[in-house]
């Protein structure tokens, strides 16, 4: 008596056809979780962002730092715009330069309750152009494709 051992052809040719179907069953459930999971980190960036551009500004309130008009960031009456690269080179936000760009640009009018609004982009993903909080949490205005603001140059200028 001959003892073959392996697998036959057609073993082998049904147990491929099988993983090939489980994974376009599970590639076609997880892509649109993988997506939703990108925008929701993206939120979470554009969120840490305007949290520095308030500690930026409680610490320019407080007289610890100071807000140098340049190309980038400035005070102009009751308007203050600060780049996401100034906050970062302040040490408030932790992100790279070449990854996340923008402005925040913050109304003072009423000292007490400032005004922001987010000119944010994350490389060519996703930007959110000149949400409130409220925008980009709640509502969900994270655009992906044109930035129209041009960094924020457009609202927030500081030439």
């Amino acid at each position: 008596m001959k003892n073959n051992k392996g697998f036959t052809l057609i073993e082998l040719l049904a147990v491929i056809a099988i993983l090939a179907v489980v994974s376009v069953i599970a590639t076609r459930t997880v892509l649109p979780y993988m997506s939703g999971a990108r925008e929701d980190a993206f939120r979470i960036e554009a969120n840490t962002a305007l949290d520095s551009a308030r500690d930026y500004l409680d610490l320019y309130n407080l007289g610890e730092l100071d807000i140098t008009n340049d190309t980038e960031s400035c005070k102009n009456g009751n308007t203050v715009c600060l780049s996401i690269a100034k906050l970062i080179d302040a040490g408030l936000y932790n992100a790279d330069k070449s990854t996340f760009t923008g402005k925040v640009m913050i109304d003072i009018t009423n000292a007490n309750i400032p005004t922001y609004k987010l000119y944010f982009k994350k490389n060519n993903e996703f930007n959110i152009d000149g949400g409130t909080e409220t925008d980009y949490i709640d509502n969900g205005t994270v655009n992906s494709g044109t930035w129209a603001s041009n960094d924020g140059q457009a609202v927030c200028s500081c030439s």
